[in-house]
């Protein structure tokens, strides 16, 4: 026992450090994405201009306003619009800690600067709006095409608007203002629409009364110490684990988490089994292994679930230098690392009679293939005691993970480089199956949980590989159950064995007396 706890504790590497990240996106005119809108309410045309502001496009523009004024004695507003495209590339799943919008008035403008301050002619109060652009495609907007006509939608509810505050000198000001739950917002919505990220729009906030505005540096101004910046502090929530267990008792698992967080809720099957950074859990049948967990700052929580399938393999085995520990990852569960017993005189492993190689410790990837493999083998020799010991290996169905946004392979939860993570699984793409009693005297519930409509397979056979029954049915997508008679059925062991779109599954049956 003491050899197999040493060869589980290879498999198990340390934890990783985790923390909070912040960014600064700060784009220069040719990344930058903001304008200004314009309207006058009379409709003229202004001296200089081709049309009406209402229609036109000021893409190019030094400046990023919000104003009530007029212009050849016509009253007229201005709007702010601003996104910055950098917020995509967050890890999926952030935690926006913190957010600070920062706009700032050059030393001079072409329009007439900040209204608001000590001494101006212009003493009415021109505080602000900062609203976030309403979501969808219908809202996107670019930079060269936007006019006031064209303008997006914003986000109706006020208490989620945030204060663009009095200005307090007329050039070489600086606007800070927290849009934090707004960026939460883009990110969090990014996951499922490409358009969650549509930017804010800065206005007065009252667009009646003139003389009012405040006047800042686009991204096409010449001082680069002027462009509008947005600061943004994050943290992730990483719930990967890795799952280990040994031929010494192939249904005895630990599990482990891959980081350090403040808080750990293990279920099997939905029910609790630790709140640790690794516990040890009997897994006999095929089951769904769940870590939830609360990041080390308190500030985020996810949940990560695996199905788990131990293969039939025995018990209670005399230890031989055949014996050998495998581990996997929810990071790829098909991709496995077997090691052997510590200190044998030569290795020998084999999977379905293939030759793998002679060392104490290698890797194995299976094919993405849900079902029962053959056995997979080592031929150890100490002390001129030779011994062979086998693993049936049972590979569920569990999603494969790809790079995605902010992400890149084979990082756990796609965490690389300055803290880059992958997606979280969609444990509702987990096939999962019930059989219920088992062991039973006269029949057994059957419940799947199927991804997609379509025809399945379900064939019934004994311990020889003889067909006790099968048939085919039309499943629909989520919950299914049928019934199984086995009244006359010998007692022993059969295999359920279930095939369709999506679905290829094998569970052990039990008849009794």
């Amino acid at each position: 026992m003491k050899k197999t706890m040493t060869s589980l504790a290879v498999c198990l590497l340390a934890f990783a450090a985790t923390a909070q990240t912040t960014v600064s996106f700060k784009p220069n005119a040719a990344a930058g994405q903001d304008t200004h809108v314009w309207k006058l309410d009379n409709g003229s045309v202004p001296t200089g201009l081709p049309g009406t502001p209402a229609t036109l496009n000021f893409g190019t523009s030094t400046e990023l306003d919000a104003m009530r004024w007029t212009w050849d004695g016509n009253p007229g507003t201005i709007r702010g619009l601003i996104r910055f495209a950098g917020l995509s590339t967050l890890p999926a799943g952030a935690q926006i800690i913190s957010a600070t919008l920062v706009l700032r008035t050059p030393s001079t403008t072409g329009s007439w600067g900040n209204s608001y301050f000590t001494g101006s002619p212009y003493p009415l109060s021109n505080l602000g709006w900062v609203k976030r652009v309403q979501p969808g495609a219908a809202n996107n907007w670019t930079e060269s095409g936007v006019t006031w006509n064209l303008q997006p939608a914003t986000d109706p509810v006020t208490a989620n608007w945030v204060t663009l505050p009095l200005t307090t000198s007329r050039w070489s000001y600086t606007a800070s203002m927290n849009v934090t739950n707004m960026v939460q917002q883009i990110v969090t919505g990014l996951a499922s629409d490409p358009y969650a990220n549509n930017g804010f729009q800065i206005s007065m906030q009252d667009e009646s009364t003139y003389y009012r505005g405040q006047i800042f540096a686009s991204s096409d101004h010449a001082d680069a110490a002027s462009w509008p910046e947005l600061i943004v502090t994050y943290d992730v929530c990483k719930a990967g684990f890795r799952f280990c267990s040994s031929t010494a008792n192939p249904y005895m698992y630990t599990l482990r988490a891959n980081y350090p967080q403040s808080a750990y809720n293990w279920t099997v099957n939905g029910v609790p089994a630790g709140n640790t950074p690794s516990v040890n859990v009997n897994i006999a049948a095929t089951s769904t292994v769940c870590l939830n967990a609360v990041n080390a700052t308190g500030t985020a929580s996810c949940t990560k679930c695996l199905t788990i399938c131990p293969g039939d393999n025995p018990t209670g085995l005399t230890p031989c230098p055949g014996d050998f520990a495998y581990c996997s990852n929810t990071d790829n569960p098909y991709a496995y690392t077997f090691n052997a017993m510590p200190g044998q005189q030569s290795y020998d492993w084999n999977f379905n009679g293939v030759y793998l190689g002679n060392t104490a410790s290698i890797s194995y990837t299976f094919p993405i293939t849900s079902g029962y493999y053959p056995q997979f083998c080592l031929k150890g020799m100490n002390n001129n005691l030779e011994c062979t010991r086998c693993i049936v290996f049972c590979i569920p169905n569990n999603p494969y993970p790809k790079p995605g946004r902010g992400e890149e392979p084979g990082s756990d939860d796609g965490v690389a480089g300055t803290g880059t993570v992958l997606r979280g699984d969609d444990p509702g793409l987990i096939n999962h199956v019930t059989i219920t009693p088992n062991p039973t005297s006269t029949g057994w519930k059957i419940g799947l949980n199927a991804p997609a409509k379509g025809s399945v397979a379900f064939r019934v056979y004994d311990i020889t590989g003889r067909v006790m029954d099968q048939m085919q049915k039309t499943v629909e997508p989520g919950s299914n159950t049928l019934y199984q008679d086995a009244s006359a059925y010998p007692a022993g062991i059969y295999y359920l064995e279930i095939k369709g779109p999506g679905i290829q599954v094998k569970e052990k049956m039990v008849k009794v007396h």
